[in-house]
């Protein structure tokens, strides 16, 4: 599994919508960040947050995002879109179902059952990644020499 890294800064290029995913722009110098939400994104640009992120395997992105948190609020992490992660699994457990309830059926039905138990398995590792996330970044503390007055960044 790749290892968790955590990005903290001002975020930049955030729109105002998203359908599957969005990119954005975190710290200084910026880092180019893809997160999975559907409807809005959710924090705004020129908000101070941390990103648990893994490095991509599959996006064009270098770095996908885990989990999040506003550190301008002191909020709590917040997992990104569990819900992809858990489609993966609905559809691992079909085609588990198809298996075990119909092993009899011809090998191309096998063959796609096989692909949907295979995406199954990605969504579990994906869900227990952004857990680690959520947990990691709940425990990472800012650095001290930073401090948000009015929204704007100031050094101690």
């Amino acid at each position: 599994m790749p290892r968790i890294e955590i990005f903290a800064g001002f975020v930049s290029d955030i729109p105002a919508r998203a359908r599957y995913s969005f990119t954005f722009r975190i710290g200084d110098p910026p880092v180019t960040v893809s997160m999975n939400t559907l409807g809005e994104p959710p924090f705004d640009s020129n908000e101070y947050i941390a990103v648990a992120v893994q490095r991509s395997r599959l996006s064009s992105w270098q770095y996908t995002a885990l989990a999040y948190r506003r550190l301008g609020l002191a909020a709590p992490a917040h997992l990104v879109s569990p819900m992809f992660a858990g489609a993966a699994i609905l559809i691992g457990l079909m085609g588990l179902v198809n298996l075990w309830r119909f092993p009899s059926l011809d090998a191309e039905f096998a063959v796609v059952s096989l692909i949907g138990m295979g995406i199954g398995i990605a969504g579990v590792l994906r869900l227990r990644s952004t857990l680690i996330a959520k947990r990691v970044l709940a425990a990472w503390k800012p650095p001290d020499s930073l401090t948000i007055v009015g929204g704007v960044r100031e050094n101690q």
